[in-house]
């Protein structure tokens, strides 16, 4: 158990700081739609398809709880999504709003099978 938590850990290092780096690089783009957010979710999304799709053809413990959990699972963080919807639903900006977070799972369900059929 402590084993895989440490790979989780050392997974979920990277993916923060995966995730600080291209926010930081994405966030000045758009002043109020978060599309920093949005772009790392959908990338995420994208490279865990492909992950869930590869980790079938040759199931590693190790690697998918390195991986999807630490990696993607830190980089994807669905709280941060939340937050974003939930800040333009209070600046007033419900139609933003409505658009983030239909656009992010929509596109985001699309991506992850896309990205799973390339692992195929």
């Amino acid at each position: 158990m402590l084993k895989t938590a440490l790979i989780v850990g050392s997974g979920g290092f990277i993916g923060a700081m995966l995730r600080f780096l291209l926010v930081t690089a994405i966030r000045p783009l758009h002043p109020l739609f978060p599309l920093a957010t949005f772009s790392v979710n959908i990338l995420g999304c994208f490279l865990m398809g492909v992950c869930v799709s590869l980790m079938q053809q040759t199931p590693t413990s190790s690697i998918k709880y390195f991986v999807v959990m630490g990696i993607l699972g830190s980089l994807t963080t669905f709280s941060a999504f939340i937050y974003d919807a939930f800040l333009l639903a209070q600046q007033q900006a419900i139609g933003l709003a409505i658009t983030y977070v239909i656009g992010s799972v929509i596109i985001g369900m699309l991506c992850f099978y896309f990205g799973y059929m390339v692992g195929q």
